[in-house]
């Protein structure tokens, strides 16, 4: 016989195994669907030979189709990959790699060239997308590590997202600015027009700039020197540095201080963006999304030329080459899309008056701000980016702003009123009418204090009661005010309303 821990132990083990069986069963389907697809395009390519420029993008595109749906649908690999990047990249070698590998295996003596072109075209894009799946991989596991690191605990593990940041800068900057081998010793940068080539290197100086910037501004500490004496009734005690902090202030468990305006903690910069950097912030992501968005444009051309200039039966390192350049592309366009919008989140922010943590704490009563700082579009950018609009798009002259005032209205809570049945409403108006048909005074809850019988409790009134006693208690308290039921058969056809309170 099991004892009751080792049968609790056993239960828990098999209610496991029932919620961990659709999800395997969703894993199964998409095997079996992508295995089915990729077999139906390679047999297409077989066939006919003029589709296979398509059909090797319509296969690597449907690889990566399955890795994303995969994702989204909950469908997780087996086993369990640790992060979504791992788990994309199981289902490519599964869906994309192995039904490829096993064609080129099977017809490695066939003479049907136009057919082995098209596989190592597929290898050529299943190979990009894998390393775009590692990359994804490494941001995620670095993206956490700056998440649950604090700079006073691990002062050089929390540098990990930084670095990580740096060097897939250096790495386009390097792809796009060399030579590289099989382009002819041409470059993407030397291969633009001259007048491209300058607005390309205004946009990296002041891009680098901007980085600078951002990386050697405080965000605004509240130091105790910085403190005022005259701290108004509106500010609060920190609970952690036990300073009187101003509105909008917040403090920082990641820097292990208060910050004026702050508005998050970025992992990849290793600091608090707030009320001293953000105007540096907000240039910093304009120039990187312009830059990555240039990039991104005048590299399609280039590598356009370099992949039907080589082929894809030359030297290893022209097709080294080729696997760069387009994971590099890939790269540059990813980054462009989601740097952009970040920006434009931002500008949100901004034009609203608004913080990151106010606007993602807003529904949260006892987090949300009770202020509201909008004066408008045009005044709120002057807040944040400078008075003068020639100067909101440099990294320069910051918001003359201290950080510890702004204008705002605060934010009253609106109590809705309690919803009466109309019953009861009708019922109570008679009340309230006296022998002439108009209201009686006593409706007005600042004319008189209210009968003693009319408290309110969860018990039933002495009135639901038909006490009248009560009532005559009532009518000695004002003699002005006329006796609202004379017998008690009226007093039953105009019973209060049950839950009826004082109004």
């Amino acid at each position: 016989r099991l004892s009751s821990a080792a049968a609790g132990e056993r239960e828990r083990l098999m209610a496991t195994c029932r919620a961990d069986t659709p999800a395997t069963a969703r894993t199964v389907v998409f095997l079996v669907v992508g295995w089915a697809s990729s077999l139906a395009l390679l047999w297409l390519g077989f066939v006919h030979d003029h589709w296979a420029p398509w059909l090797a993008w319509s296969y690597v595109v449907a690889s990566f189709a399955s890795a994303i749906a995969s994702l989204m649908l909950a469908a997780p690999s087996l086993p369990k990959a640790p992060s979504p990047g791992l788990q994309a990249l199981w289902y490519v070698c599964l869906i994309g790699w192995t039904p490829v590998l096993a064609a080129a295996w099977c017809l490695q003596d066939s003479t049907h060239k136009s057919f082995m072109t098209l596989l190592h075209r597929i290898m050529l894009g299943l190979l990009v997308t894998s390393m775009f799946a590692l990359w994804t991989s490494a941001t995620d596991l670095f993206g956490k590590l700056g998440v649950q690191l604090t700079i006073q605990d691990a002062p050089l593990a929390s540098c990990a997202p930084p670095l990580f940041l740096v060097s897939c800068i250096l790495w386009i900057g390097l792809i796009y600015n060399c030579p590289l081998p099989g382009s002819r010793e041409l470059s993407v940068e030397q291969n633009l027009h001259p007048m491209s080539r300058v607005v390309y290197w205004i946009l990296v100086a002041l891009w680098l700039v901007s980085y600078i910037r951002v990386l050697t501004t405080p965000a605004g500490a509240l130091e105790a020197s910085r403190g005022r004496a005259d701290a108004v009734a509106a500010w609060s005690k920190c609970t952690v540095c036990k300073l009187d902090r101003p509105q909008r202030c917040r403090h920082c468990s990641k820097c292990g201080t208060c910050v004026l305006k702050m508005d998050h903690h970025c992992p990849w910069l290793r600091r608090c963006i707030g009320h001293d950097n953000y105007k540096y912030f907000v240039v910093f992501l304009f120039y990187s999304a312009s830059s990555l968005v240039f990039k991104a444009v005048t590299m399609v051309p280039f590598a356009v030329i370099l992949f039907q200039n080589a082929g894809f039966q030359n030297q290893p390192a022209e097709l080294c080459t080729l696997v760069v350049v387009a994971f590099t592309g890939l790269l540059i366009v990813v980054l462009a899309a989601l740097i952009a919008t970040f920006f434009g989140f931002h500008l949100f922010l901004i034009s609203t008056a608004r913080t990151t943590i106010e606007f993602l704490s807003r529904h949260d009563k006892a987090r949300a701000s009770k202020h509201d700082y909008d004066e408008g579009v045009f005044k709120n950018i002057q807040t944040v980016l400078g008075n003068n609009p020639l100067l909101w798009l440099l990294p320069i002259w910051p918001p003359a702003t201290d950080g510890f005032s702004f204008e705002g209205r605060a934010i009253e809570e609106v109590r809705q009123p309690e919803e009466v049945p109309a019953a009861g409403a009708e019922a109570w108006e008679e009340l309230l009418l006296d022998d002439s048909g108009e209201k009686h005074p006593s409706s007005q809850r600042e004319s008189r204090a209210e009968p003693s019988c009319l408290q309110d409790t969860e018990d039933t009134t002495c009135i639901e009661d038909h006490k009248e006693e009560c009532l005559q208690v009532a009518e000695d308290e004002d003699s002005n005010l006329p006796s609202l039921f004379r017998s008690k058969s009226e007093l039953e056809v105009t019973k209060m309303p049950a839950g009826y309170h004082k109004n």
